[in-house]
């Protein structure tokens, strides 16, 4: 499945909201064959005129998004067409994101009514070309995707639904591994699915929150190996707690960083030492020449 979206100011929701315009998808069969097509697109809820950069990258017209349908009548179209027991797939998990919104803004759902099992496709491709060793940092786009796998895009009417969804259809049967795909498979009907999804990670700066383990604010000395002791207090910068330290056995001084960062059910946790390099010895005032 694909959407394109626009981007609106919701008065409702008092911000800024990418509202669904369209919805692609295709169905495969076990063989991977295309067996079906869904397009349907939507009338928006929020404006009368689509944003220029939408409309660029698209070419969906003003006037082809008036004689769309709503959104609840869109969504119940869709759901009622995918059926149960498919697993659904985008290209990287940010329509999951659009689609719960548009979902609880403009069809009264808590949950997304039309997914049941889903797998992030992007992940699963960019697993595939790292494990064939093109890496590639951050998220891939489609078409880049795409042109690793040389495959020609000319005949795909790219960002729009139904030929974004043909595109990840081609790029699934070329990664295909009955072995290993079923493994990037979520169950959105767990009970915590969609506050796992909608939790937004975030820096912890109080030093004395309960996710923060005391023992992650003790540094060894790189130099001999001993815990030291700290010399300065803690200081929340740059997303990090900085301090000094001291090595009691050896001398060493140095200067500890960590960071922790709150996830959903976990604490990442980052560490940097750095030595801190001797002050400058200091010089006397310059001597008075004197004038005989």
């Amino acid at each position: 499945m694909d959407l394109e979206w626009n981007g609106a100011y919701c008065k409702s929701a008092g911000k800024f909201v990418n509202e669904i315009i369209e919805i692609g998808a295709i169905r495969l069969n076990e063989q991977l064959e295309e067996v079906d097509s869904f397009r349907q697109m939507i009338r928006s809820q929020l404006t009368k005129r689509l944003c220029g950069r939408f409309k660029e990258l698209t070419n969906i017209t003003n006037e082809e998004m008036a004689a769309g349908i709503s959104f609840a009548k869109a969504l119940k179209r869709y759901t009622d067409w995918a059926g149960k027991g498919a697993v659904t797939m985008t290209w990287s998990n940010t329509d999951l994101h659009v689609l719960l919104e548009n979902c609880r803004l403009f069809a009264g759902e808590e949950r997304i009514p039309c997914i049941g099992l889903y797998a992030d496709l992007q992940r699963y491709v960019q697993q595939a070309l790292a494990a064939a060793g093109v890496e590639h940092k951050g998220q891939m786009s489609l078409a880049h995707a795409a042109e690793a796998f040389g495959l020609d895009t000319s005949g795909f009417a790219l960002h729009r639904a139904q030929d974004d969804s043909r595109v990840c259809g081609e790029l699934l049967r070329r990664t295909y591994d009955a072995d290993i795909l079923p493994a990037f498979f979520e169950d959105t009907d767990t009970p915590d699915y969609y506050d796992r999804l909608t939790f937004k990670s975030y820096m912890i700066s109080d030093i004395d929150s309960p996710y923060i383990d005391k023992n992650e604010l003790r540094f060894r000395c790189e130099a001999c190996g001993r815990f030291a002791r700290r010399t300065s207090k803690w200081v929340f910068k740059n997303r990090m707690f900085r301090a000094e330290f001291r090595c009691g056995n050896c001398g060493s001084t140095f200067r500890g960083r960590v960071g922790f960062k709150k996830k959903y059910d976990s604490v990442v946790i980052k560490r940097v030492s750095e030595p801190i390099p001797p002050a400058p010895a200091e010089t006397g005032p310059a001597e008075e020449a004197i004038a005989e």
